[in-house]
């Protein structure tokens, strides 16, 4: 009796630790994408088919309020004070890619620029004086 129960605990644990196909599925990292409109209408809560700032602002705090606030002010295209479910869905618009900045150039070289686009430097001005005389 004692090793039957020894050996079956043996095998609950070899089983255990094992990765087997019957095992719960794990959870996709992925976020899905929710619809717009199922969203929309359960920020909809007075159901007048328009989003106020407050409906849209609501159950959120201190950061999290006052960027939601800035994100309605942005859909907001007619600025009544409320979206639609056309502002409310609108895509948003792909940010632009930052130009790399250039490296600054010293006051020297923009001098030796600037007395290029002139027509030269004050020693060839100067060559030029002693050749013509």
């Amino acid at each position: 009796m004692k090793r039957l129960l020894m050996l079956m605990l043996g095998v609950a644990v070899a089983l255990g630790g094992m990765n087997t196909a019957w095992a719960a599925p794990k959870k996709d990292k992925a976020k899905k994408k929710k619809d717009p409109a199922a969203v929309f209408k359960k920020r909809d809560t007075n159901g007048d088919g328009k989003v106020s700032l407050k409906e849209f602002t609501a159950g959120k705090d201190g950061k999290k309020k006052a960027r939601a606030a800035k994100v309605f002010k942005k859909r907001d295209k007619d600025g009544d004070g409320s979206l639609t479910l056309a502002e409310f869905s609108a895509k948003k618009k792909p940010k632009k890619a930052k130009k790399p900045k250039k490296a600054k150039k010293s006051k020297k070289a923009e001098k030796s620029k600037k007395a290029k686009k002139a027509g030269g430097s004050k020693k060839k001005e100067k060559n030029k004086k002693k050749k013509d005389a």
